[in-house]
């Protein structure tokens, strides 16, 4: 065992646990805002859909660049077509979002869009994120990734120092 690099890996080793330990208190905090805006999504009423009918939500951006982001659920359990936007709805625990990106400060006309032969019932909601919200959260994400990185530096540099033998150090010579 080299104990020079053993204490060095298990050094790094702790600065990485720090680094990542802080970084996972300040990142919920800083993000908070979002994650309380897109939890007020779903505040709206039920609306019922007949066949070809549509829900056409204006939308107006203030703050751009900005995310908006379309949260939904129908009883049909099928993602609905939308109105003014390209992307597809993925499906996320029973909900369908769809998201996108506005460069410009503007009204937006969204809209879902029942295309089956049934009716079906919506609730939907959506949520504007400037994407400047996002600013405070992103050193200690980088903090993230930097302590995990150094974590595993040190991991490694401490099972090497605890591995390799120490030199062999010359015996003293004897000269009579």
């Amino acid at each position: 065992m080299r104990k020079n690099i053993l204490i060095i890996g298990l050094a790094l080793l702790i600065i990485g646990v720090i680094l990542v330990v802080v970084s996972f208190y300040y990142i919920p905090r800083e993000l908070s805002p979002l994650i309380s805006s897109v939890n007020k999504t779903l505040l709206g009423e039920p609306v019922s859909l007949g066949p070809g009918d549509a829900i056409r939500i204006n939308v107006t951006i203030t703050r751009a660049p900005s995310l908006i982001i379309l949260i939904y659920n129908d009883s049909m359990d099928r993602p609905l077509s939308s109105i003014n936007t390209t992307t597809q709805s993925a499906s996320v625990s029973g909900m369908y979002i769809l998201s996108f990106i506005t460069e410009t400060n503007s009204t937006i006309m969204l809209g879902l869009v029942n295309n089956y032969t049934t009716p079906t019932i919506v609730k939907y909601g959506y949520s504007v994120i400037p994407a400047n919200s996002l600013e405070g959260a992103t050193p200690f994400i980088f903090m993230l990734f930097i302590g995990g990185a150094i974590f595993i530096i040190g991991l490694i540099i401490a099972i090497i120092g605890a591995l390799i033998k120490p030199r062999s150090r010359p015996s003293p010579n004897m000269n009579q």
